[in-house]
């Protein structure tokens, strides 16, 4: 039988209401299903940030261990995860410039690639530990009630025929472990004075500002280096091309002459004992 024009128009409306419903439950799957795909994304966003910052604190604490072999394997699996982003690149560059030499099972000597010389440069001032793998009994002596012998110090009292004895030593006990043509030996004032100052000309270490912003010294008024004496090496302040102690904690010995006629030999650097602003200047140089 023929349907009525009300009955008909029931239909209609109870088919627009089904099809209205329909989309709306389909929106609000659809709605369901965009909300947990964005909270599954974050999660995994957050682990992988998570993830991320334990491996770079992992390769940190390798490289402050002086594990570098196993920093490197690590630097490459993280590259992998994550791409070559900054902090790959800083610390693959840092691994590349540094080079490590075990004067023993338990001393090493780390050393850094200075490019615009053509260099390597000994990270840290000589300590009072390195320098006994060559002369056992070395006595770096004591000022006051301090001692200048701890093992992390940087050696004292050494003559410049002890510091040229020294490196004469090393290339004989590193002999198989340097680069063809390499070789230990003192710096030149000229190399000392472009390291300590980053290829720069300016007045101290840190830059043209007194007081300093690093480094260990005499009593300088608003400044405090937390040493009464020599700190440990590592503790002497880095410059931007990663050499600690360019300006005091320790005289250093460089290979020139400082005066021919009496064949004193060059030192630069100052001391932990020197507070005259003239004193730290990068230009300073004195002979002995």
């Amino acid at each position: 039988s023929d349907v009525s024009v009300e009955e008909q128009k029931k239909l209609e409306d109870a088919q627009r209401q089904k099809t209205t419903e329909a989309k709306a439950t389909k929106a609000k799957e659809e709605a369901a299903a965009l909300r947990q795909a964005t909270e599954n994304k974050e999660q995994a966003e957050q682990a992988k940030q998570e993830k991320m910052t334990v491996d770079q604190t992992l390769i940190q604490g390798l490289i402050a261990d002086k594990k570098f072999d196993l920093a490197s394997a690590q630097i490459a699996r993280y590259e992998k995860d994550y791409g070559k982003d900054v902090f790959a690149a800083k610390w693959s560059a840092a691994l590349e410039n540094t080079k490590v030499l075990n004067l023993s099972d338990s001393v090493t000597m780390e050393f850094v690639r200075i490019q615009p010389l053509n260099i390597w440069m000994g990270k840290h001032e000589v300590s009072n530990k390195q320098f006994r793998e060559f002369q056992t009994d070395h006595d770096s002596g004591m000022f006051k009630e301090w001692s200048l012998n701890d093992a992390g110090q940087p050696v004292v009292n050494v003559s410049w025929d002890d510091a040229n004895a020294f490196c004469l030593w090393l290339n004989k006990r590193l002999a198989g472990n340097l680069e063809p043509g390499h070789e230990l030996r003192l710096p030149t004032e000229s190399e000392w004075e472009t390291a300590a100052g980053c290829g720069q000309e300016r007045e101290y270490p840190w830059g043209n500002q007194w007081p300093p912003k690093y480094g260990n010294y005499g009593l300088i008024e608003g400044y405090d280096d937390g040493a009464p004496v020599a700190c440990p090496v590592e503790d002497s302040g880095q410059n931007e091309w990663g050499l600690y102690g360019m300006g005091g904690n320790a005289w250093e010995w460089c290979s020139d002459l400082y005066d021919p006629a009496n064949q004193y030999r060059v030192i630069r650097g100052g001391a932990w004992n020197l507070a005259a602003a003239d004193a730290l200047k990068t230009s300073n140089r004195t002979g002995d």
